[in-house]
């Protein structure tokens, strides 16, 4: 690889740690979002969603104005 992509096998040596950061950002983020993934597609519509969550939560987050124009 080295002979024929130089300045792209330099630039992934040099930086290395940044690019294992970000990959490892990235599958914490898939590991905390895609659990949840099916539970949102079978549920049916978002309304029904908000009304099981706490009433504090959807206050805090707004989503009690989420579908105004504002929201």
């Amino acid at each position: 690889m080295g002979r024929l992509l130089p300045i792209t096998a330099r630039s992934l040596r040099d930086s290395w740690r940044g690019l294992l950061a970000w990959a490892l950002g990235l599958t914490a983020a898939l590991a905390l979002y895609l659990p949840l993934f099916p539970s949102f597609g079978s549920s049916g519509s978002l309304e029904e969603i908000i009304a099981t969550l706490p009433p504090e939560l959807v206050d805090a987050l707004g989503y009690d104005q989420i579908g105004t124009g504002s929201g």
